[in-house]
């Protein structure tokens, strides 16, 4: 899955670009109970070949981050 940033946010060591796409993962489809109604996003620093995420709740979908 991916997901545009309606909006730029800054993190401690990244940023999110608004209208940049980025790769996400759905948080239902993991057996991980702390991450349901959850949206995983790849942080834009992640190292090669691993994946660092931040997490947005499903009630940011249209106003911060949309699924394309």
């Amino acid at each position: 899955m991916k997901v545009v940033m309606l909006e730029s946010i800054s993190g401690k060591d990244f940023s999110f670009k608004k209208g940049e796409v980025y790769k996400a993962l759905d948080g239902d489809k993991t057996d991980v109970e702390s991450l349901k109604d959850k949206i995983l996003v790849r942080q834009p620093n992640s190292p090669e070949k691993k994946d660092w995420w931040c997490t947005f709740s499903k009630e940011l979908i249209g106003k911060i981050i949309t699924i394309i």
